[in-house]
C-alpha cells in the first residue's frame, strides 16, 4: 500500500469536506503543498507519466485529472476569498477594493461582484452558490423573480415547500420511467409527436372538407 498516495487522499478528502471540492490552486494560502502535489499530479497524468495505482485511486475519489482556464481562474479568486476571510473574519469584501500592493484581492473584490450579478440572473452554478455560502457568502435576489424550474439546490425549504415537493415528484416519475427503459425526455418527445401529427391530420381533415364544399 503506497503511504504517500493515501496520506494525499486523505489530504484531499479533508479539503473536499471543508470547501465541498478537490480543487487546490497550487499557491493556496493555508494548503500551498497539497496544491503543489495536485499540480505535480495534473502534469504526471498529462506527460503520461502517472502510475496506474494513482489514477485509478484518485479516479475512484473523483479527483479532476484536467481542468480549464476558465474554471482555475475560478477556484483561484475563491481561496483569495477565502484567506481575505481568514484575515480580516468576514467576506464583505467591497467592490471598489483598492490596494496596489495586493492586486490578486483587488481582482477578486470585482470577481465576488460578478457571482452576484450571475446568482441574480440564476446563471451561478449550484456547486458554486453551495461553495459560497459554505464561507459566508450572501447571495440574495432582490430584483429577479422566481423561476418555477430553480435547481433544487436553490430552493428555500421553508418557502418553497411546494416546488421541493414536485422536484420529489418528477424524480420519482423519472426513476420509474428510467426502470422502465424510457425516460421524461423521451416522454415529452412522444407527446410533441402525437401532438405535431395530430394537427397535421386536423388541417388535412380541414381542408379535405373544404374542398368538398366547393
Amino acid at each position: 500500500k503506497d503511504d504517500m498516495l493515501e496520506n494525499f487522499v486523505s489530504a484531499l478528502e479533508a479539503f473536499q469536506e471543508e470547501n465541498l471540492n478537490m480543487y487546490v490552486p497550487k499557491d493556496c494560502f493555508d494548503c500551498s503543498d497539497l496544491g503543489y502535489m495536485s499540480t505535480k499530479i495534473r502534469k504526471a497524468y498529462k506527460d503520461g507519466n502517472l502510475p496506474d495505482t494513482w489514477k485509478t485511486r484518485l479516479h475512484d475519489i473523483g479527483f479532476n485529472f484536467k481542468i480549464d482556464m476558465v474554471d482555475c481562474k475560478w477556484h483561484h479568486n475563491f481561496h483569495i476569498l477565502r484567506r481575505y476571510k481568514f484575515v480580516e473574519g468576514h467576506v464583505d469584501l467591497p467592490e471598489n477594493y483598492t490596494d496596489p500592493d495586493d492586486p490578486k484581492t483587488v481582482e477578486c473584490a470585482r470577481w465576488l461582484q460578478r457571482q452576484h450579478v450571475l446568482y441574480r440572473k440564476q446563471k451561478l452554478r449550484p456547486l458554486r452558490v453551495k461553495m459560497l455560502r459554505n464561507i459566508g457568502v450572501k447571495l440574495k435576489r432582490p430584483y429577479s423573480p422566481k423561476r418555477e424550474n430553480r435547481h433544487v439546490i436553490l430552493l428555500d425549504p421553508e418557502k418553497d415547500k411546494e416546488a421541493i415537493q414536485r422536484w420529489k415528484k418528477r424524480q420519482a416519475l423519472s426513476e420509474a420511467l428510467k426502470a422502465n427503459g424510457t425516460s421524461l425526455r423521451k416522454e415529452r418527445q412522444k407527446r410533441v409527436d402525437y401532438y405535431r401529427k395530430k394537427r397535421k391530420e386536423d388541417k388535412y381533415l380541414a381542408k379535405k372538407e373544404l374542398n368538398s364544399t366547393k
